[in-house]
């Protein structure tokens, strides 16, 4: 839960992580649905993300 102790409600989880104040201050979490994966446990540690903007120039030569 957002309090760092633990349930096996998810629901209960759910609803701790959405009244954290972390949620409610950033829009793009709740937007992205992350309380469902805090509520599960998943952290994202560990994890490497790459994003690839449709504005980037391919043919420049850092890219090459």
């Amino acid at each position: 839960m957002a309090n760092g102790t633990r349930t096996t409600n998810y629901q209960t989880a759910l609803a701790s992580w959405r009244s954290d104040a972390q949620f409610s201050v950033d829009y793009s979490k709740r937007f992205l649905g992350l309380e469902h994966a805090y509520a599960m446990g998943l952290t994202g540690r560990g994890q490497t993300i790459g994003v690839n903007d449709a504005g980037v120039y391919m043919d420049h030569p850092l890219f090459g």
